[in-house]
């Protein structure tokens, strides 16, 4: 398997798969925050229900 890493802004990246940060005690990472809120808080909603 392959992978590419690029930085830059989340909401302008085209991939299947979006690698973000969670940290202690479910934290997410600046981009994380960003992206949570592009997706109108589905990445939150995961880390409360306990599936990440």
């Amino acid at each position: 398997m392959e992978f590419n890493v690029k930085s830059g802004s989340p909401e302008k990246q085209r991939s299947a798969c979006i690698v973000v940060g969670v940290y202690e005690p479910r934290r997410l990472s600046p981009i994380g925050e960003q992206l949570d809120k592009i997706s109108d808080g589905y990445i939150s909603n995961l880390l409360r229900r306990g599936d990440l």
